[in-house]
């Protein structure tokens, strides 16, 4: 716990009101929807009040919106700025925007020694010395903590449309996204939902989408008639790719229900399996690997007994995300570790990508570290680690132990 001082100094920097060490407040701060075990921050401090990263992105786009523009990284639930760039964040529009690490110019981060630094600036095109912005991003608050950030944003698209295309199997639908990323065409967005995630959006809102899977697409464009004929070779590809209905042109209600049903997949999900153990995985791999990496963990799912799996994702830069439910108890959750997580990361890492898109390393993934990296690159960055904070205490025992 911290020192009764280092409470009073909290409180005088953030205001009493803002700081709680009551075990009710410090106990809705428990946890996070990953299935690690609860732990007790030693305080809570409400950041959204005093400093930039407590803002909630979707609130900030409500207030941009007046001026034409958006933040664009999109990661479904109305995350913190400071969740966003702590875990470089993605989401449905990353294939068009990039990820929150693209979309950040300057940082200021509190250093563990109390140093305050400035990283980046306001210009677009930056080379002037290390790259200390997009170190920071993506560190999950081990190496600093950010209390103000410069965004880049994006004006708002004036055309757009939307397309749902439903395919025989999920290794088609896998296929026909790389078949429109090899062809140059620049969806806004681009989503992989297997059969089973589509059957549960159906019966969460009545879309009468058909229960096979599916991808999501929406595309941004100058004018209609551009956007039209990027829409004629679209469906022709998925055609090529044997896809069984092709819908285009949802109308803004339609595709805003539809984006609404993706990003509230995880609740409707948790609602259909009450009181199961669940897995979250996240991997990912370059887009010409991407129609084996979905083969495989399809295939790997299937084999499994008593498990209820969705597979899902941001397929356009080659994310794939798998929810699994099975019996509530620690060893089915090492076996479904072990089967499925263990054998997918694998896959992942053998063909080029990584494993974990943007949900990033936490606990439950440095295992996998010094397999993606190697133990030279994991060696440095122990050693950053240490250098910026030698005593551990920003976020101590994440991403690299």
């Amino acid at each position: 716990m911290l020192a009764e001082e280092h409470i009073a100094a909290l409180k005088t920097i953030g205001g009493g009101d803002h700081v709680s060490v009551a075990e009710s407040d410090r106990s809705l701060h428990s946890r996070d929807q990953s299935p690690h075990p609860a732990r007790l921050p030693d305080i809570v401090e409400d950041f959204q009040v005093t400093v930039q990263p407590g803002l909630f992105y979707k609130d900030m786009n409500k207030v941009l919106a007046q001026h034409g523009l958006f933040f664009a990284p999109d990661p479904g639930a109305n995350a913190s700025l400071g969740g966003m760039i702590a875990n470089n964040a993605a989401g449905t529009r990353t294939v068009k925007y990039g990820a929150t690490r693209d979309n950040v110019l300057a940082l200021e981060v509190v250093l563990a020694n109390g140093g305050v630094i400035r990283a980046g600036c306001r210009s677009v095109k930056q080379s002037a010395g290390y790259d200390l912005t997009h170190l920071f991003v993506g560190s999950e608050g081990t190496l600093g903590l950010v209390t103000e950030a410069t965004l880049k944003l994006a004006p708002l698209p004036e055309h757009f449309s939307a397309v749902t295309t439903s395919f025989p199997t999920t290794e088609a639908a896998a296929q026909a996204v790389f078949n429109i990323i090899g062809a140059g065409l620049n969806p806004a967005a681009l989503e992989l939902l297997d059969t089973a995630t589509i059957a549960a959006i159906n019966s969460a809102g009545n879309f009468g989408l058909p229960v096979a899977p599916n991808l999501f697409l929406e595309f941004h464009g100058i004018s209609q008639a551009t956007l039209a004929a990027e829409l004629e070779l679209v469906r022709a590809l998925c055609e090529e790719s044997g896809c069984q209905v092709f819908t285009s042109g949802l109308g803004r209600e339609a595709r805003d229900r539809l984006w609404e049903a993706r990003h509230h997949l995880a609740e409707v999900l948790f609602r259909l399996h009450v009181h199961q153990g669940f897995l979250i995985a996240d991997v990912a791999a370059p887009i010409s690997s991407y129609p084996e990496l979905v083969a495989y963990a399809n295939e790997t799912l299937r084999h499994l007994d008593g498990v209820h799996g969705y597979i899902f994702g941001h397929a356009g830069d080659g994310n794939m995300h798998s929810t699994l439910f099975f019996a509530n108890t620690a060893e089915a959750y090492a076996q479904v570790q072990q089967e499925f997580n263990d054998r997918v990361v694998e896959k992942a890492i053998a063909l080029g990508g990584t494993c974990t898109g943007e949900h990033g390393v936490g606990i439950g993934k440095q295992k996998y570290m010094a397999r993606e990296h190697g133990e030279a690159a994991l060696g440095l960055m122990r050693r950053l680690k240490e250098f910026f904070d030698p005593h551990g205490i920003l976020n101590p025992g994440k991403v690299v132990s």
